[in-house]
């Protein structure tokens, strides 16, 4: 019996760590992102939201306590916009098309006026105004 409370213990001591350790990657990640995505480079932000996108995905797989699958949503409607703005029109049709597939998933109850590919192009105009995202603006 004494060893079963040192070894819970030891556990959630453990998991502990390990939370400590996908939010530390997690801020990284997501810092890495935001400084790419409002700067002047689009190739460079398309890559860190695939970096990010990425980065969700993994902890979904790993059962990370986290709500990504909201974040996921607009990282792909954002690839589409980059994909876009960087000539890439099929990957930037994949990439709304996966947007819409994912808000779908997320929100069924949701109208299509919110959930599809010009609803994510109205809202992204709203949200990422060329004075804030700089790669917008060339």
């Amino acid at each position: 019996m004494r060893y079963a409370l040192f070894i819970i213990i030891l556990a959630l001591a453990g998991c502990g760590h390990h939370q400590d350790k996908w939010k530390s990657e997690y801020l990284a990640v997501l810092k890495n992102w935001e400084v790419a995505y409002s700067g002047a480079d689009a190739k460079a932000a398309y890559e860190e939201t695939l970096v990010y996108t990425e980065y969700l995905k993994k902890m979904q797989r790993d059962g990370v306590p986290f709500k990504a699958a909201p974040v996921l949503v607009w990282n792909y409607a954002r690839l589409g916009l980059l994909a876009e703005h960087l000539g890439k029109e099929e990957e930037a049709a994949r990439y709304f098309a996966t947007a819409v597939r994912y808000a779908q998933a997320f929100r069924p109850q949701e109208s299509d006026s919110k959930t599809s590919e010009a609803a994510f192009r109205s809202a992204l105009d709203q949200m990422d105004t060329p004075d804030k995202i700089a790669w917008r603006r060339k």
